[in-house]
C-alpha cells in the first residue's frame, strides 16, 4: 500500500512511503532510482504506524517523513510508546 510519493529536486530519486504486508518493520520509505527503476534503499523502518507523507527539502539534502497511526487504532489510554508511535516527524539526512 502506497501512502505518499515524492521526487527529489533533481528527479533522480523517488521516495515512496509504503506499508508492505504484515509483520515487523512493514512501514518504511523505499528509495527508487528513477533512471533504472532499481530500489536504492529503505529508510525509517521499524515504525509502528504508517508513514503518511514524504517530502524532499528544496536542495534535496534532506527527506522528511510524517508518521501516524490510523484513527481506528487510537485508544483512550495509550502507553507512552504507543503515543510516540501515534505521530512523529522524522528527518533523514544522508551521510556525505
Amino acid at each position: 500500500l502506497y501512502h505518499s510519493l515524492a521526487f527529489s529536486p533533481d528527479g533522480k530519486t523517488l521516495a515512496a512511503a509504503v506499508t508492505l504486508g504484515s509483520g515487523k518493520s512493514v512501514h518504511r520509505v523505499i528509495l527508487i532510482d528513477t533512471a533504472t527503476g532499481d530500489r536504492a534503499g529503505d529508510l525509517f523502518t521499524g515504525h509502528h504506524g504508517p508513514i503518511r507523507s514524504v517530502a524532499f527539502s528544496p536542495d534535496g539534502s534532506r527527506l522528511v517523513a510524517a508518521c501516524g497511526i490510523d484513527r481506528k487504532d487510537v485508544k483512550p489510554l495509550m502507553a507512552p510508546d504507543e503515543m510516540k508511535a501515534a505521530g512523529a516527524v522524522v528527518v533523514w539526512e544522508p551521510k556525505p
